[in-house]
């Protein structure tokens, strides 16, 4: 056989093989484009997290960075409980503080917040569970020792903790995983 008839044998069964496998394609999408939604779900509603932590108050801001995630992801859109194809309901169950380093004087410098969710979302077009999860999600911060600096410290874990959460939950609830 011809070397150059060979030669080009080779190439079209290569540019075969790569056009299969570009066509079938490799299971990815990009983010914002699909996930495991269904086609009539468009809409979620997020009422207020309930707060079984001992930490008051922390719900609002909690589900307020929920909200947030739904509506910067842009895949499903808010609205209230009665209109959405999915209700995301959830219970606030875990808020502690830990101090795991200190200084010589015995003074705490660095503690972590740990934040706990137990989210339940309803398929209220199939009125069926579509899914329930446990998260918890950790951060780090440095305490001194001024009070004021130490709470500005927690605070700002705690919002981190806030985020990770929410764009845990939509990853869940979009992507199922």
């Amino acid at each position: 056989m011809n070397p150059m008839h060979l030669k080009s044998i080779k190439l079209k069964a290569s540019v075969a093989v790569l056009l299969i496998f570009m066509l079938a394609g490799c299971g990815y999408h990009l983010s914002g484009t699909g996930g495991s939604l269904r086609k009539y779900m468009r809409t979620i509603s997020v009422p207020v997290f309930e707060n079984e932590s001992n930490e008051p108050l922390i719900q609002r801001q909690f589900t307020d960075a929920v909200r947030q995630a739904f509506l910067t992801d842009g895949r499903l859109r808010l609205t209230g409980p009665k209109n959405a194809d999915l209700l995301l309901t959830g219970i606030i169950d875990v808020y502690s503080v830990r101090s795991v380093a200190f200084s010589k004087d015995d003074v705490v410098t660095e503690s972590i917040i740990t934040l706990g969710v137990t989210v339940l979302v309803k398929d209220q077009v199939k009125k069926k569970a579509y899914m329930e999860n446990k998260l918890k999600a950790n951060r780090d911060f440095r305490s001194d020792s001024l009070v004021i600096n130490s709470e500005a410290a927690r605070q700002a874990a705690l919002e981190e903790a806030y985020r990770d959460l929410a764009r845990q939950i939509v990853s869940l609830v979009i992507d199922k995983f």
